[in-house]
């Protein structure tokens, strides 16, 4: 290999180190952008609502009584195809952050309860996030839904302060879960 070939490949591979160093950092950003940029569901106040929801066992739930902990609240149901693989990121997150005061709910919207639950069944969930049904889908509704799913973190007050429409990825979720986390400290 001649002086100038190496030269070139020298040049080429900086090129490329720099590129990728760049793509991954700018992810970043952007993500931690989205988050921030994101608008809350101003519509729903989880300390003001009156709104109650119904978990799988017919008990009734209100949302006012995970007041004092992080709490986000997934909008789902089983025609959405993105749903299976977000409950299961939902259940994974709901576990390691479990200690940290977050508490994860899955919103099932207005699908008859035995749909529901058969779509449960073959994603094999734990009971790490409370799973509940909306007959009337009142909260999708009220959080001015549009996309599917759609995710809303709520602080410790009951205040939305992130309301992420469609997927949400993990690195998202995690992300913004210890940023909320660190400025609570």
């Amino acid at each position: 290999m001649n002086r100038q070939t190496l030269i070139t490949l020298i040049v080429l591979m900086s090129i490329l180190c720099a590129g990728c160093w760049y793509v991954f950092f700018s992810k970043e950003r952007t993500v931690k952008r989205q988050l921030e940029q994101s608008p809350a569901a101003q519509v729903f106040t989880v300390g003001t609502s009156t709104a109650t929801f119904s978990d799988f066992d017919g008990n009734s739930v209100d949302l006012n009584q995970f007041l004092g902990k992080l709490l986000i609240v997934n909008s789902w149901a089983s025609w959405s195809p993105v749903s299976a693989n977000e409950l299961l990121l939902l259940t994974e997150v709901a576990r390691d952050y479990s200690a940290n005061d977050v508490v994860v709910i899955a919103i099932n919207r207005a699908e008859p309860k035995r749909t529901a639950e058969m779509f449960l069944d073959t994603l094999g969930l734990t009971d790490e996030v409370y799973l509940i049904i909306d007959s009337d889908d009142s909260y999708y509704k009220a959080v001015g839904g549009y996309a599917m799913p759609e995710t809303v973190l709520y602080d410790k007050k009951g205040n939305a302060i992130v309301h992420k429409r469609g997927p949400v990825s993990a690195e998202e979720l995690r992300l913004l879960l210890d940023n909320t986390l660190s400025q609570q400290e």
